[in-house]
């Protein structure tokens, strides 16, 4: 194979591509020339007398072929001249690469690129590309800019959506197979109610995580699954009914509940506290403004979080902790997938092959790894995915995946669309990687299978100024004048049956009561009584009850009547004659104050100022 002398980034000329071919390859150009000048003959535009017959010599074979690419007329014929295919190739190398060819995002466009090889078998013609492209695909600078008057621009991308999404799969033709079964997700209320649960679920010392990785325990990701207001993607024993015995799993940590343990970390809304997550000052301020507001700067944090990597979640994929850290900065991959999501369709469905397409297509490409060598499936030779066999969906494709259900639609972005990621080798490709043969998928999240922006993803990524809910929430509250809260039609595991639990007393199944020792109590593990007030106002349907106004109105009053200002330390005196003497002193009397016959109290903040004082009128302070 012949390879250029220069590289891609290298501008060249009209005779430097030339030099680049053997003679038998420039009489294969000047037959494609006969070609397209025998057209404009036709339509009436004749040769230049002094280009003539073609001429023998390779120098002068050079000088005949650029005579005919520098012409504008020649251009519009041969742009004629082209396929479909082969005009569109045209038009994006010239309006949209700059002069050069990127074939993997023109055929994510259109299905395919116009080929610009040409053939070494001699009956074989060249195609009509290669006079415009060098081997490395470049179009000489002169050419591209001639190329730029004669072209029109290519059409505008648009995603492909629909308004509904089917609800099954036939993965192939024969009609007995078994169809595949499409849940769709709603997210955006699950997502605004979940954020408050689960925030809820730390300030209550629910959550342990790992002290180093922070990673949420299973007993802990247990108890949220059983409190999320619509459950996970996926049950942990979803596997069984598919395939018991293949080695991707949900696993015990679940999807959202491991999201939602990352996404408060990354934003700052809890830290690891010992083996628990505690909430931050911004995490109880969180608490208090609308989770929509909270959720788009989770958002906006997780794009920026560089301690965690999707392709991590990836457990078949082994080698991503070796010493080549063969794995690109996460970051960088996100925010190119979160550009090509501001370009769905709010409200209608895509299907996760057609995102996927349009993310190469207009330009929102990323590389997920550095190093493909270093990683490899079950064996480090064998295995590795640095062959050419291995292609973007098998990597990149696994960390959309990944980035797209576990955080987007976690935090109630686009809703989705899902099949049993186990039956995902009915219906995509796994293509021929080694050691997959008994596999059904590469990942937990091989299930999604489409998406749609919804009123809260649109708000998120800015393609909205004002956020309304797609469907208006339904107070499921009732405060009785007897001060007990009714739950009406909704689960225990409900946002507001969680809250509630922090200041009431549970009665029976779906009844608590509020009285002033439960407000209290409340109010001293860290509840504002103003955020309680808020709460039932904003979620029991209809006004609440005088009785009710009232016990709040007086907890407010009391509330702040008896306040802790510090620690203080007890000083003994040998007796009163020294006591007298101490609170008589100008200095120290500022510093102290009488506690009875013998004793003083002394705030921990004047403890060295005190000792000092003491010293100087005479008498130190016994340990």
């Amino acid at each position: 194979m012949r390879y250029s002398k220069y590289s891609v980034n290298e501008q060249v000329t009209i005779p430097d591509m030339l030099e680049m071919r053997t003679v038998d390859q420039l009489k294969k150009l000047a037959a494609r020339i006969e070609d397209v000048t025998s057209v404009m003959n036709k339509s009436g535009v004749l040769r230049p007398e002094s280009r003539g017959k073609l001429p023998t010599r390779k120098a002068d074979i050079m000088d005949w072929i650029a005579s005919y690419l520098r012409s504008e007329d020649f251009l519009k014929a041969l742009y004629d001249k082209c396929s479909d295919i082969e005009r569109h190739t045209l038009e994006e190398a010239v309006h949209v690469l700059n002069g050069r060819i990127d074939r993997f995002r023109i055929q994510a466009k259109y299905g395919k690129a116009g080929d610009t090889a040409i053939p070494w078998e001699r009956k074989k013609e060249a195609p009509i590309l290669a006079l415009c492209f060098t081997n490395n695909h470049i179009m000489p600078e002169e050419l591209w800019k001639l190329m730029g008057q004669v072209l029109k621009e290519p059409e505008e991308i648009r995603i492909q959506a629909q308004e509904t999404f089917f609800k099954e799969i036939n993965p192939f033709e024969d009609s007995e197979a078994d169809p595949i079964p499409v849940v769709q997700h709603q997210t955006e209320l699950a997502a605004i109610q979940d954020l408050t649960i689960f925030l809820h679920l730390i300030d209550t010392g629910k959550i342990s995580v790992g002290k180093t990785t922070g990673i949420i325990s299973k007993a802990s990701a247990k108890t949220v699954m059983d409190s999320l207001s619509h459950g996970d993607f996926y049950s942990e024993d979803a596997q069984a009914d598919y395939a018991p015995r293949d080695p991707v799993e949900i696993g015990a940590l679940g999807i959202r509940p491991f999201a939602w343990c990352q996404l408060v970390q990354a934003g700052n809304l809890a830290k690891i506290n010992g083996t628990k997550l505690a909430l931050t000052k911004a995490g109880r301020t969180a608490l208090k403004k609308p989770p929509h507001e909270i959720i788009k700067v989770l958002w906006l944090k997780w794009l920026k979080n560089r301690d965690f990597h999707e392709m991590s979640r990836i457990e078949l994929l082994k080698g991503q902790k070796s010493r080549k850290r063969p794995l690109a900065p996460a970051p960088l991959c996100r925010h190119e997938i979160a550009k090509a999501m501001e370009e769905l369709e709010a409200g209608k469905w895509s299907s996760t092959e057609t995102f996927f397409k349009h993310i190469v297509a207009t330009g929102h490409n990323f590389t997920a790894v550095r190093d493909p060598w270093a990683l490899y499936l079950f064996d480090r030779e064998y295995g590795s995915m640095g062959y050419s066999n291995v292609v973007w969906d098998h990597i990149e494709g696994r960390f959309a995946r990944a980035f797209l259900l576990e955080y987007a639609a976690t935090l109630g972005l686009i809703d989705v669309a899902c099949i049993p990621p186990w039956e995902f080798w009915r219906v995509g490709c796994l293509g021929d990687l080694w050691g997959l043969d008994d596999c059904t998928c590469m990942s937990r999240y091989d299930g999604l299978w489409g998406m749609r922006m919804n009123a809260l993803g649109a708000w998120v990524l800015g393609k909205i100024d004002e956020y309304k809910p797609s469907r208006k929430r339904i107070k499921v509250l009732r405060a009785l004048p007897n001060l007990e809260i009714a739950l009406l039609n909704a689960p225990q595991t409900c946002p507001e049956a969680v809250f509630l639990d922090r200041f009431c007393k549970k009665i029976s199944e779906d009844v608590w009561s509020i009285s002033m020792p439960s407000l209290l109590e409340a109010v001293e593990s860290g509840l504002d009584i103003n955020q309680i007030t808020g709460f039932l106002e904003g979620n029991c349907d209809g006004p609440l009850p005088l009785t009710m106004e009232s016990l709040l109105q007086e907890a407010f009053e009391r509330i702040g009547k008896v306040k802790d200002i510090g620690e203080a330390r007890i000083i003994e005196c040998k007796d009163a004659s020294l006591i007298r003497l101490i609170v008589s002193d100008s200095r120290l009397a500022k510093m102290c104050m009488n506690a009875g016959k013998r004793t003083l109290v002394v705030p921990s903040a004047n403890i060295a100022r005190f000792r000092k004082a003491l010293r100087d009128l005479g008498y130190v302070l016994d340990r």
